[in-house]
């Protein structure tokens, strides 16, 4: 099928939202959205979020070297896009969510999102608008009620996906099938698809 060239962007589907939790620098819980979210590395595990510089969490985030990744399930939208759309700066989110604490005394986790992860802030990196945050993963906190052989179902989690370009929500879709084996009777095409 024919390619046609668009401008440059982050066009990398689906993105994950996920809520942020952290201490502002007077040591009150607060919450944004994120969508620059992913996974560094399994062994420690370690987590990148990138957040625009003039975001309220910032600060609290590296004083206070913690923060929180959760991550909602569809049913939380409304509160979600509350969060996203209002700055820390000008409307306490502190009460937003319930949230708990693990080990970290300064990442505070949202007691609605069915994962949610405390991270120790191990590195900073300055990008010309974003600052990426790198997170060891040291708790990992998941409802019973999502959990699988001890894991998270992706399903049963229910997460709520967000498009950047178009500024839309979506949820996941159906499950295709286990990865990492040949699918039975599959034969290459010599010349590729």
């Amino acid at each position: 099928m024919a390619k046609k060239r668009i401008d440059v962007g982050t066009y990398l589907y689906p993105m994950p939202l996920v809520i942020i939790g952290s201490h502002d620098l007077q040591g009150k819980p607060n919450f944004m959205c994120a969508t620059y979210v992913g996974a560094v590395d399994h062994e420690p595990p370690t987590i990148c979020v990138a957040l625009t510089k003039n975001h309220h969490s910032n600060p609290g985030i590296e004083v206070h070297a913690a923060f929180s990744v959760n991550t909602p399930s569809v049913s939380l939208r409304a509160a979600v896009d509350y969060a996203g759309t209002k700055t820390g700066r000008e409307v306490d989110k502190s009460r937003l969510f319930k949230s708990f604490y693990g080990d970290l005394s300064s990442a505070p986790m949202v007691q609605a999102c069915p994962v949610c992860l405390e991270c120790e802030l191990v590195d900073v990196i300055e990008f010309q608008n974003n600052r990426a945050y790198i997170g060891r993963i040291a708790g990992a906190y998941v409802e019973e009620d999502v959990l699988d052989e001890g894991l998270p179902n992706m399903a049963k989690v229910d997460p709520l996906i967000f498009s950047m370009h178009n500024f839309e929500y979506y949820r996941l879709g159906e499950r295709l099938g286990p990865a990492f084996v040949q699918a039975e009777g599959y034969v290459p095409d010599p010349d590729g698809i």
